[in-house]
């Protein structure tokens, strides 16, 4: 640290390493606490609480899936469906029974509109996944 005086005031510069963190650790909430300079001079101190908030922002939660109309359809796909429910993006992908859909767009938040894959038959999940 080096001590600067200009007149009545007094600049003291100092060097402050980066410390480079895994992206578990910046998932994981921690203190940072810089104190400065000696204590022969007034301290500054700086506290910053959740590094990682400030850092990255906040990820968007998952979609969910509330309803998908029509709810039936031939096993050879085809069927363009409604699908509704919430945090949907432009990026989203959607599959039905473990395949994906085609011919997705997004037209809200709320709303998709996919063409259906083939699949088996019976009861399959559908499943809106956005890309991060």
């Amino acid at each position: 640290m080096k001590k600067h005086q200009f007149g009545s005031f007094v600049l003291l510069s100092f060097i402050i390493f980066a410390v480079i963190l895994s992206p578990a650790a910046l998932a994981s909430e921690f203190t940072f606490h810089i104190e400065l300079p000696p204590s022969d001079y007034p301290r500054a101190k700086l506290d910053v609480e959740s590094i990682p908030s400030l850092m990255f922002p906040p990820s968007e939660p998952a979609p969910i899936v509330s309803s998908i109309e029509p709810n039936t359809g031939p096993t050879i796909g085809g069927t363009t469906v409604v699908i509704m429910g919430t945090g949907f993006t432009p990026d989203s992908a959607v599959t039905i029974g473990g395949n994906l859909a085609t011919d997705i767009a997004f037209v809200s938040s709320a709303e998709l509109h996919a063409t259906t894959p083939a699949g088996d038959k019976g009861v399959q999940d559908v499943v809106v996944v956005n890309s991060d």
